[in-house]
């Protein structure tokens, strides 16, 4: 018997990594969430038009993303999304699933500390590398842009393994 994984359990082990993936990351453990990734993971966004390659870079995105000082950690608050996410019996924000990769999406009603709301939309194409997320390639709203942005810093494109995409 050959060491390839059929492709039904690529499947299978693909949602559990988006699960266990999207969990902790609403947790803002940053361990966690590298650790459902390959050695050289990379990350897309856009229109910021940002790449990350590697593991330096794309845990100092979730290092600012999910740390204390981001915006999310101390003045937002989720208060409603499009759907079940980390429910492996109810995958609603799954929109496509292959053996190597997936689409999701994500609606977030976020309201601020100063009480206005904010949706937050996102359309994510994950991708597969042996039994790890290899990256993600995330397209958003100008909501969720301008969220990321902010929350990054003007310093974030200098780090080794950020660009920006022609």
């Amino acid at each position: 018997m050959s060491g390839k994984v059929p492709e039904r359990h690529r499947e299978q082990i693909l949602l559990r990594l988006f699960f266990e993936h999207g969990a902790a990351e609403r947790a803002g453990d940053v361990d966690a969430v590298m650790a459902t990734l390959c050695d050289d993971p990379y990350y897309e966004l856009f229109p910021l038009n940002y790449r990350m390659q590697g593991l330096e870079a794309v845990r100092e995105f979730y290092v600012r993303m999910l740390g204390a000082s981001a915006p999310g950690s101390a003045t937002f608050r989720i208060t409603d999304t499009s759907g079940n996410l980390g429910d492996l019996d109810a995958p609603c924000d799954v929109i496509w699933i292959g053996t190597d990769s997936m689409v999701t999406r994500d609606d977030l009603c976020m309201t601020g500390a100063d009480g206005r709301e904010r949706q937050l939309r996102y359309l994510s194409i994950f991708t597969l590398k042996g039994m790890k997320l290899e990256g993600e390639r995330i397209y958003m709203s100008a909501g969720a842009a301008e969220y990321i942005l902010a929350t990054l810093g003007e310093d974030f494109v200098h780090i080794p393994g950020v660009s920006i995409i022609d």
